[in-house]
């Protein structure tokens, strides 16, 4: 059996979005708020229970936490279970030319009415500045697999998740880092917007928006996928 490395697989995507027009449809602002509000829900409660793993361990550990605390949710919670279908840790995806196959958002959320080959990707980072956790890699490892098509190239939106154990917040950390590399002369994160608070979809939230250059294959029934929305939590 032979698999080749780095290069397009059009058979793969044209299997892959089958009778599906990209990009999708953007999700409506009151399931993200219903999103944003559950996993503030999930993590505070597991931080109240008192495990350790919340505040010392790695976003891995903490994640395979929140994961099936999530997924408790989709039988108990009403507004969560209306809106999610399951959540899934390290769920498998593809780049959006199919050269690479094995990619890994941290979170994937799979919505009871939505594309069920394209959930909603989450990106967790820790912030941890004194750990060398720092905003720098929170975009270099986070931000940019959603710019360059790795990540929810098919998606309009998508979510970037942050465990802060420091004094850092997104007006101290992120927004200068952005402005900094906005003064690039090719800027990699592609910042199209800064910052933005969504109050109305959660007290904490603010959003971004990149602009992506890849384009689709030709085997894509669709557009170019246009700027992606990310919106940060930071908790």
């Amino acid at each position: 059996m032979t698999t080749t490395k780095g290069v397009p697989r059009p058979d793969h995507i044209a299997e892959l979005t089958r009778g599906t027009r990209l990009p999708l449809d953007p999700v409506r602002e009151e399931h993200l708020s219903v999103i944003f509000e559950t996993i503030s829900c999930a993590w505070h409660e597991l931080r109240g229970n008192g495990t350790s793993t919340m505040q010392y361990n790695d976003e891995a550990e903490v994640n395979a936490l929140l994961d099936p605390r999530l997924n408790h949710y989709c039988q108990s919670q009403p507004l969560w279970k209306d809106l999610v279908h399951s959540v899934h840790r390290g769920r498998e995806s593809i780049s959006y030319d199919g050269s690479k196959l094995e990619l890994r958002p941290d979170l994937s959320f799979i919505l009871l009415h939505g594309n069920r080959n394209f959930p909603i990707a989450v990106e967790c980072k820790i912030i941890d500045h004194p750990n060398s956790k720092t905003v720098g890699l929170y975009c270099t490892n986070g931000i940019a697999r959603f710019v360059c098509g790795d990540y929810a190239w098919a998606n309009r939106e998508a979510i970037m998740l942050a465990y802060v154990r420091d004094d850092s917040s997104l007006s101290s950390r992120l927004i200068p880092h952005l402005a900094k590399n906005g003064k690039l002369k090719s800027d990699p994160l592609q910042t199209a917007s800064h910052p933005q608070s969504r109050i109305d979809l959660h007290p904490t939230v603010q959003q971004t928006v990149h602009e992506r250059s890849f384009s689709y294959l030709a085997s894509v029934d669709g557009n170019d996928p246009g700027p992606i929305s990310l919106f940060h939590l930071w908790l």
